[in-house]
């Protein structure tokens, strides 16, 4: 039946691709590729200004993202601005603002100044770029000649219909994964490439971490981290919740504990008392609901022994690859996009039995499928991470090992100056 779903979902997106125009207030990114009309053309860019402009870049590339923004995606756009940074390869920044949504407390090193670099990488979802164009956020004379690379993120099997319009709008996309790749390439001729986000693995001492944090020297701490903007189906914290009580049903001083730290609850505040009443029904369980710097969020992932993400489905999944990048036992469904970087060998991974989302789970998951994460192997999961014996300590080190090696800045700034200058192989599904 799934697979009738996933191929009923594709079937729908092809359709929906098919002779695809936007709407008239979108109409200036025909003319950013010089492929509007005549009349269209006159009455904004003028082809032989769009040559103009042309002749006058130089190899570079603008990131163009939610640099100061305090989610996933403005984190995506900050590391690989970090990334390409570790190259020569010429980068500037132009950070796009949504005040009217989020706090945007995050610091960043942002230039800001546009160059006349060839390139425009957009770090924004599919949706999302629509969006900022039709709300005059992205500045169209910006990306005038240049060539326009979107950065898509997407958590289902099937990439959505409503985001067609999208396609339009770049030259190519990159992906952060192949799951993610895979829903995205069967709908283009356009070139897909798969550039992973880089993952730090900076030095943090375990016991100041938690001296610094306030918690425990000696318990055994399991972690679970969301957004609650990234949905609370999805990011699934109630089943690290339960499994965590039901793994350990009787509480003692020496036990373990929970934390569950989250941010984005003003915005979803029936989902957000759900999570506090969980909470405050245990006291193993420290909630904490403010916005970390990313600094202070290595901190905790430090001050952690394991991390438990019982998703439904991740485009990357930054929380476990960060996690092991410290060297920390991770528990996490074996599905999606964190499949790139975890295996039998590096973490402990929870089987899953596919099924259709419900009405309204998540976003555009009318007729597409996820993972349901087994309850009982996550349960034994948990136990076995408890038990720190040498074969789970040594999952941990080579999942430190691994992510050191594969997913630094260094080595994702090489992969995206080749997907860059094209040098990157695309995604065949």
């Amino acid at each position: 039946m799934l697979r009738r779903i996933a191929r009923a979902g594709l079937a729908r997106v092809r359709r929906s691709l098919r002779g695809t125009r936007l709407d008239p207030g979108l109409d200036l990114v025909n003319i950013w590729s010089g492929q509007s009309s005549a009349a269209a053309t006159a009455s904004y860019w003028p082809r032989a200004e769009v040559e103009r402009i042309r002749r006058g870049l130089t190899e570079g590339v603008t990131i163009f993202g939610l640099l100061r923004t305090e989610i996933a995606i403005g984190e995506a756009a900050r590391r690989l601005t970090r990334a390409i940074r570790t190259t020569p390869y010429p980068c500037a920044t132009r950070t796009i603002s949504i005040p009217e949504v989020f706090k945007e407390p995050i610091a960043f090193e942002a230039d800001d100044a546009l160059r006349q670099f060839d390139t425009a990488l957009l770090v924004f979802n599919a949706d999302t770029l629509v969006n900022l164009l039709r709300a005059d956020k992205i500045v169209p004379r910006d990306l005038v000649g240049r060539r326009r690379i979107g950065f898509w993120h997407w958590e289902l099997p099937v990439f959505p219909a409503n985001f067609a319009p999208a396609f339009d709008l770049v030259d190519e996309i990159w992906a952060p994964s192949t799951f993610v790749a895979a829903s995205i390439a069967p709908l283009t001729a356009k070139p897909v490439r798969i550039v992973p986000h880089a993952v730090p693995s900076p030095e943090i001492d375990r016991a100041q971490a938690r001296r610094e944090l306030d918690l425990p020297a000696d318990a055994m701490i399991y972690l679970t981290t969301f957004d609650f903007n990234s949905r609370l189906a999805r990011k699934n914290p109630l089943g690290a919740i339960r499994a965590f009580r039901d793994a350990f049903p009787s509480p003692h001083e020496s036990g373990p504990i929970l934390v569950v730290k989250c941010h984005g609850q003003n915005n979803f505040p029936e989902s957000y008392r759900e999570i506090k009443a969980q909470c405050d029904a245990d006291p193993r369980i420290r909630l904490i609901t403010e916005i970390f710097s990313s600094e202070r969020i290595s901190l905790l992932q430090a001050a952690c022994d394991a991390l438990i993400s019982l998703h439904r489905g991740e485009g990357f999944g930054l929380n476990p690859a960060e996690c092991m990048a410290l060297g920390k036992i991770v528990i996490a469904t074996a599905f999606s996009g964190n499949m790139d970087f975890m295996n039998a060998g590096n973490s402990l991974l929870v089987p899953y039995q596919p099924r259709p989302l419900e009405k309204d789970e998540y976003i555009f998951g009318d007729g597409q499928w996820w993972a349901e994460p087994d309850h009982a192997a996550a349960v034994e999961a948990l136990r076995r991470a408890a038990s720190r014996a040498s074969d789970v300590l040594r999952l941990a080190e080579n999942a430190r090992t691994q992510m050191r090696r594969d997913y630094s800045y260094e080595q994702i700034g090489r992969i995206a100056v080749e997907a860059l200058r094209g040098t990157r192989k695309p995604f065949v599904p």
